[in-house]
């Protein structure tokens, strides 16, 4: 989820996240999410937005390992969260 608000930032209202799937091998998980959340702008600032728009959704995949018996986010741009 990090990733995917890192690109987008505050201009959307986050609704929820759904696990959507999960594998797991040894020490390095992959947790495949679904992120919903409405556009935040101002009506007529992007063409198409309006208040009663349906929840769009993104899914996402990110990688955890798990060090000392406790897992951990792996960021993929290596910087600080």
């Amino acid at each position: 989820m990090e990733q995917f608000l890192g690109k987008i930032g505050t201009k959307v209202d986050w609704l929820s996240v759904e696990v959507s799937g999960l594998e797991i091998e040894d020490a390095r998980a992959e947790v495949e999410l679904v992120l919903y959340y409405r556009i935040n702008l101002p009506p007529g600032v992007w063409f198409g937005v309006t208040e009663d728009m349906a929840p769009l959704s993104k899914k996402i995949v990110e990688v955890w390992l798990r060090r000392g018996g406790e897992w951990w986010y792996v960021n993929p741009g290596g910087g600080l969260l």
